[in-house]
């Protein structure tokens, strides 16, 4: 039996009308805690032309979240310009319900944002041949900072919910871990007939509303760290001459792993380590292409033959082939601390870089691994400050 009461309305619509989300949780059964999680923004929700607050979603909350196989493609749907994209669903409401019960976060959203709009009528209406169809609608007002992901059952568009970038969480550098992790969910994976990885669609996005700079997957606020990734296969890797730059993960086909960057922190500028370690330099040419795409940085660096051999060393590399070439033509920059428990201080931790030719006269590297270290606090004695160019 439909209760209501002389206004025809339901106990979950009064509820949701008056913005009771306790109640409204207990009468639609919603038991997907993570749900809480994508959709809760500190109470502050868009309100539609009805009042009706709409549920707030992260994109990169998504990308590191447990999805269905059809939410799997969630990924594809973000686009740097705006647009309107559609994309086939599940077949029902009842479906979408069966695929939050399972565990997936964007089909709980969906799930509990289409009972609220529609009430207990949607199980009346949701038969198994009525088409569950995903929409993202950028506004195309310039005024407008957000993408609305609508949902419609048959023809009808019964819900909608505001994929948002908070900014409180995207500036001062906040948004590198869940980037970290959504690079690590989501690589190896390919999304496109271009093997385009799914995150630089949310690092579009972020670019488009936050007017941060990142390039082939590395964010120019954390440059240092961003370089820090490693290949967890050699059995699949890839090298394209003209595909992504070399020192960035974009350039390889293989699971990675963002650990050390997560544990590591470029040398502090009012550290006695900057003299000695040096850091980045500020030019960052604009990328059309791997020549375009050089990384300039300036290190102390030093070749393997140099190395101390009593002093600990561990070697990543991101290629099968560069663990049978001779270690001699390797060189190893060093660019921050990786902080260790069990060694105190923290060690030191650097790319792996290797001559590739010449240009303009001057040597031309690809990046080959990343390395860790003795302490920082160890001796240098070989190691000199030069320039490289990183293609």
């Amino acid at each position: 039996m439909k209760l209501s009461n002389q206004y025809g309305k339901t106990p979950l619509e009064l509820a949701v009308a008056n913005g009771n989300q306790t109640i409204v949780s207990l009468l639609s059964g919603n038991t997907a805690k993570q749900h809480r999680k994508l959709t809760n923004n500190g109470g502050s929700h868009t309100k539609t032309a009805s009042g009706r607050a709409l549920p707030m979603i992260d994109p990169l909350e998504l990308v590191t979240s447990e999805l269905c196989s059809k939410c799997t493609n969630f990924t594809t749907w973000i686009r740097a310009e705006e647009s309107h994209s559609y994309h086939p669903h599940l077949k029902s409401y009842q479906e979408i319900c069966q695929s939050a019960n399972a565990g997936c976060m964007l089909c709980a959203v969906l799930q509990d944002s289409i009972l609220d709009q529609i009430g207990e009528g949607v199980t009346e209406r949701a038969s198994s041949n009525i088409a569950v169809t995903i929409t993202l609608r950028t506004d195309a007002q310039k005024n407008q900072s957000h993408d609305l992901l609508l949902a419609r059952v048959g023809r009808e568009t019964v819900t909608c919910a505001e994929l948002f970038v908070d900014k409180n969480m995207y500036q001062n550098g906040k948004y590198l871990l869940p980037w970290y992790h959504a690079v690590e969910a989501s690589s190896g994976q390919i999304v496109t007939g271009d093997a385009v990885r799914a995150p630089l669609r949310f690092a579009q996005y972020i670019c488009r509303h936050m007017k941060s700079r990142c390039t082939a997957g590395i964010w120019h606020a954390d440059l240092v760290c961003g370089l820090l990734w490693r290949a967890c296969s050699t059995d699949f890797t890839f090298m394209n001459k003209f595909g992504p730059p070399t020192w960035s993960w974009t350039s390889i086909k293989s699971p990675i792993s963002y650990s050390f960057a997560q544990s590591s922190r470029p040398f502090d500028p009012d550290s006695p380590y900057v003299a000695t370690f040096g850091n980045l330099l500020p030019d960052q040419p604009s990328m059309t292409d791997r020549q375009e795409q050089a990384l300039l940085i300036s290190a102390m660096s030093t070749s393997f033959s140099k190395l101390n051999v009593q002093d600990q060393y561990e070697f990543y590399f991101d290629r099968r082939e560069s663990r049978s070439n001779k270690f001699q033509k390797y060189m190893c920059l060093l660019l921050g601390e990786h902080l260790a428990e069990l060694y105190g201080a923290g060690r030191q931790i650097g790319i792996v870089v290797e001559v590739r030719g010449m240009s303009l006269d001057q040597p031309e590297y690809i990046r080959s691994g990343v390395f860790l270290g003795p302490t920082v606090t160890s001796d240098l004695s070989g190691w000199v400050r030069r320039e490289f160019r990183i293609v």
